[in-house]
This record gives structure tokens, sequence and C-alpha cells, in this order.
């Protein structure tokens, strides 16, 4: 398995990574499996920075937003990713979702990610 990291500035990762975007959309699990390396730090970074936002008794760990959120966002699609911004903007959106809203946890005050 290829090291798990963040997109880097090579052009020729990000097209893969699209291509694999796209691919993965179509229902190509293979596609699906070659993206997660690419894209698995920039997925961590965006978990870890929701994390702060929660209460400090959370039992939520950034890997397993990350991996929820994965799973959530690869395979068919209605509308295809339009790009890694996309993507991302959609990842993050998605794991504000897994971390549940604050009327359910009993809070009051809206957090920061339910507003972005």
């Amino acid at each position: 398995m290829a090291k798990m990291g963040g997109m880097s500035s090579n052009p020729e990762n990000q097209f893969d990574a699209t291509r694999l975007m796209l691919a993965a959309a179509e229902g190509n699990h293979q596609a699906s499996e070659d993206l997660l390396p690419l894209v698995y730090g920039q997925l961590r970074a965006i978990a870890a920075q929701r994390m702060k936002l929660e209460r400090p008794d959370h039992t939520l760990q950034p890997t397993a937003l990350v991996h929820e959120a994965f799973l959530k966002l690869v395979g068919p699609r209605s509308t295809p990713w339009s790009g890694e911004a996309h993507f991302f903007a959609a990842a993050a959106n998605r794991s504000c979702k897994s971390q549940g809203s604050p009327k359910k946890r009993g809070e009051t005050s809206p957090r920061s990610c339910e507003s972005s």
C-alpha cells in the first residue's frame, strides 16, 4: 500500500487525484483504493481542524472522521466531482455531519463548521 500523504503541488498527483475521483464516482473500486493515499493527508488535516471545534470530552478521532467521510464520498454519484476543490469541500461538510448536530448533543451555541 502506498504511503498515506497529502496532495502535493505536483500537477501530476493533482491530475491523478482528479482522474481517480471521477473513476471512483463511476463505481471503479480500484480507483477508490488508489485515491485514498493521494488525499488522506489533506482529509486528515480537515478532520483535525474540525475536531478543534469539539468539546474537550468528545470521543471522536480525526482518523475515524476521515475514513467515514471517504467512504461516503467515493463511489457512484449522481453529480460528478468538478475537481479537487469540490471533493475537499464535500469532505469538510461530511466531517461536520459526522460529528453530529449541536442540538442532538445538547449544545446551544452553533459551531463554526456548521456555518461554513
